[in-house]
């Protein structure tokens, strides 16, 4: 990554998630707070949570090298992934890195993987549906929620600059469930569509507005701030950012996506959350372990890449610092551990979760509980260390929230840091 790239970032549609200003849509962004143009002091930390949709095979990310974990998936997987020099190297744990994972690897001090994480086992779902929305609620076993998402719960939880312009933000169309409740959230759409100042139609709904609320009432003063919002993102160059210490990121959804986290987080508008959702993880059929484009093997390097360059780009920014992030991926589920008929493998349960960031003390965390037959449920990694730990443990020790942030954030949690 040492050639300096100037990217050029197709243009984002953006949409409030709730209570913006009647039209607002119209010109594509919308705020729900009353916020001036002019920007603000960005909060101290940035969590960037990364969900790969579709059950990501923990198994072919983190493989086991030696022993009887090596023993054990050698017998039931295909060979495609079976030589154990590989996997690179995950500091000396018997475990390593998916080989597309070099990236990824080259950051291994800032990388903290915790091992086998998951719902309680009274809460165990192969569900897609099910999985994701009680890990994005935060409440294993009900989709019922507490005050919405997890992410909402700390949101409201935590300070946030006065002079936001928004403090969420969604690289989709809609807000996913973790931040459901939240009422300041930016949701990136469309990512070839037009841009806020997208010409005359966008230059006519701005000026409606201006001229419909010009008052001094509530909805006017929401419609006044919409359009000056409108305005500060207008007078942004995002067509073009150049990272910092000549970071390239990848040309992919994923990459483009967190470049632009990246660039508006460094314009300090006030963003103390961003959420990514990547799909194609479920792999029945034809997993491709290795295939270097496609597959399993694709989707891992366009993760494993685009996470490291927005952890460069921080890194190396003369004002921005990698202590001020952490980005943590998270799958529904992991897969079983036997390789089904059709060259893939089937949902299963427990699955690890990676946590990147100046502050992580990076190494192996939580309990690997061992592949064995006698070991697996239902042919699935036994989960030992509840997810809900994970993102606590984020919070409290690496975005500095304290510990008392676990019960706010998950009512009922016995919290117990995995760092």
């Amino acid at each position: 990554m040492s050639k300096k790239q100037s990217i050029n970032l197709p243009r984002r549609r953006f949409v409030a998630g709730a209570g913006v200003a009647a039209g607002a849509t119209g010109v594509g962004l919308g705020f729900s707070n009353s916020v001036k143009a002019g920007g603000g002091s960005a909060p101290t930390k940035l969590l960037v949570y990364v969900f790969l949709r579709g059950g990501m095979d923990g198994l072919s990310y983190v493989v086991p090298t030696s022993g009887a974990n090596f023993t054990n998936y050698a017998v039931d997987r295909d060979a495609t992934l079976i030589d154990p020099s590989l996997p690179l190297d995950l500091f000396g744990s018997g475990f390593g890195f998916h080989p597309n994972c070099t990236a990824l690897h080259s950051i291994l001090p800032r990388v903290a993987i915790v091992q086998a994480t998951g719902h309680p086992l009274d809460a165990l779902t192969r569900s897609h549906f099910d999985a994701q929305e009680t890990i994005e609620l935060g409440t294993p076993g009900s989709q019922s929620g507490q005050n919405g998402g997890f992410l909402n719960r700390y949101l409201q939880q935590v300070s946030h600059s006065p002079n936001a312009i928004f403090t969420a933000l969604a690289s989709s169309s809609n807000p996913p469930s973790s931040l459901a409740g939240y009422p300041d959230v930016a949701t990136l759409d469309s990512p070839s569509s037009f841009t806020p100042n997208g010409g005359t139609f966008a230059d006519t709904h701005l000026m409606m507005l201006e001229s419909m609320y010009s008052g001094t009432g509530s909805l006017d003063l929401a419609a006044q701030s919409t359009v000056d919002a409108v305005n500060l993102i207008n007078s942004f160059d995002l067509d073009n950012y150049t990272p910092a210490g000549g970071v390239s990121y990848p040309d992919t959804g994923i990459g483009n996506d967190l470049a632009l986290i990246a660039q508006l987080w460094k314009l300090d508008l006030g963003i103390s959350t961003a959420t990514v959702d990547r799909g194609g993880w479920d792999t029945h059929n034809n997993q491709n372990t290795l295939a270097p484009n496609f597959g399993f093997g694709g989707n891992i390097a366009q993760v494993s890449d685009a996470v490291t360059a927005f952890y460069l780009d921080i890194a190396n920014d003369p004002v921005k610092n990698e202590n001020d992030i952490c980005i943590v991926i998270q799958s529904e589920f992991g897969r079983q551990v036997s390789e089904n008929g059709n060259a893939g493998t089937d949902h299963g349960y427990g699955n690890p979760m990676t946590l990147i960031g100046g502050l992580v003390p990076g190494g192996m965390y939580g309990t690997f509980p061992g592949i064995a037959s006698d070991d697996r449920i239902g042919d699935g990694v036994a989960p030992t260390t509840d997810f809900r730990n994970v993102h606590a443990t984020v919070m409290d020790r690496i975005l500095g929230a304290g510990p008392g942030i676990a019960n706010q954030v998950f009512p009922g949690l016995n919290y117990q840091p995995v760092f």
